[in-house]
């Protein structure tokens, strides 16, 4: 029993009913970082963390009716860290008094793995905010509470779609995480800041009324509209914004949510296409950033295009659209990777498979914007013969 006692692989306590030790092995003295001779000199009480104080009598005078016990607990190294503990306990005549025998397990790994897991379920693993569920839990939490007036703003990252669909879910996923970073600036301790659906996001702030929901949304488009000052040469950022407010309990808060969530539409639609003429602009940046528009070459391709039309008798609008076409046709090229357009070896089939998808990468993107919707069908088109 001795050699078991000693050599097992969990730590092992025998205490009275008082809780006193009376024997320790040495898997226990090395965890706790005491020598035997302290521990036996020591009580339950000593090693067990001061909030679980109060559960020891209790679970004491479980043992004694039931014989048995399983319990989680935390326990007091003698540096004063903190280790989270699983003891399963017996209770067993030692030296010929009732005593309690009890194999305590270390589950740190455990808890953090548990403590991840529910850090996972509540936020969203993107951006680090709260998702969906758990913003749903506090809308029905704060439902009766003493918060009034509470109001909630709705936001959606414009344009994601289209980001998504021409340069890639990647720098979607970019733009997402700025925009959450503009409204974490923004929100205080006491408010609820969650992503809730794709592209949209939203903040539940309690005792505020309109006048300082306003104020917050106004610092919420002062802080995009530097974001697009300070990074002319990058996709320009566009929030749409509603809100609305529960001035008491009589109004259930999925309600304001929902009027928060059309007054955001409404926003969207007063925005209109220019928050999309904007990206596209951006994107056309991008490509002359990326020398796969060089000046030269638009004015040379440009001119011939007017010299062929001409030749043709095409009308004014036809040579308009022409002229944009040569400007415009390698639009989609903004969502084909560097190590594609730019490789020196041939290409492979499969990369000239994503090669050719950039006719219908510039289609999508003009399709978004009034200015280039009459020449998409030509940037679809202008590969084939």
């Amino acid at each position: 029993f001795r050699e078991l006692f000693n050599n097992a692989g969990d730590s092992i306590y025998i205490h009275d009913m008082a809780g006193n030790f009376l024997e320790v092995n040495q898997v226990a003295c090395e965890k706790m970082g005491y020598s035997r001779e302290e521990l036996l000199g020591m009580n339950l009480e000593d090693i067990v963390s001061p909030c679980h104080y109060n559960l020891v009598p209790q679970r004491v005078r479980h043992i004694k009716e039931y014989g048995y016990g399983i319990f989680e607990t935390a326990h007091l190294e003698k540096g004063g860290r903190e280790i989270p503990m699983e003891v399963n306990t017996r209770l067993i005549h030692y030296d010929g008094e009732e005593a309690v025998i009890g194999i305590v397990r270390d589950i740190t790994e455990r808890k953090l793995y548990e403590e991840q897991l529910k850090y996972l379920s509540l936020h969203d693993q993107l951006t680090g905010l709260y998702n969906r569920f758990f913003f749903e839990e506090e809308v029905q939490r704060l439902n009766n509470s003493r918060g009034h007036p509470i109001t909630i703003i709705s936001a959606d990252l414009d344009g994601l779609k289209l980001i998504n669909d021409t340069v890639g879910h990647e720098k979607g996923d970019e733009m997402l995480k700025v925009c959450a970073g503009f409204l974490k600036k923004v929100v205080r301790g006491s408010d609820i800041l969650a992503r809730v659906g794709g592209d949209e996001f939203a903040i539940i702030l309690p005792q505020t009324d309109r006048r300082t929901a306003k104020e917050i949304i106004e610092r919420i488009n002062s802080q995009v509209e530097k974001y697009n000052r300070e990074h002319p040469n990058q996709l320009h950022l566009s929030i749409s914004l509603g809100m609305a407010t529960a001035p008491d309990s009589r109004e259930p808060l999925e309600k304001t949510f929902k009027k928060a969530d059309d007054m955001m539409y409404r926003d969207k639609l007063h925005r209109g296409s220019g928050a999309k003429s904007q990206i596209i602009k951006s994107l056309m940046i991008a490509l002359e950033e990326r020398d796969y528009i060089t000046e030269g070459h638009v004015r040379r391709l440009g001119k011939m295009c007017l010299q062929v039309g001409e030749k043709l008798s095409l009308s004014q609008k036809q040579l308009s659209d022409l002229v944009l076409l040569s400007h415009m046709h390698d639009l989609g090229k903004v969502g084909i990777p560097d190590s594609i357009l730019f490789k020196e070896a041939p290409l492979t089939e499969e990369e000239w498979t994503t090669m050719r998808q950039h006719s219908e990468k510039g289609y999508r993107i003009a399709l978004s914007s009034p200015d280039l919707v009459d020449i998409a069908d030509l940037i679809l088109k202008h590969h084939e013969w």
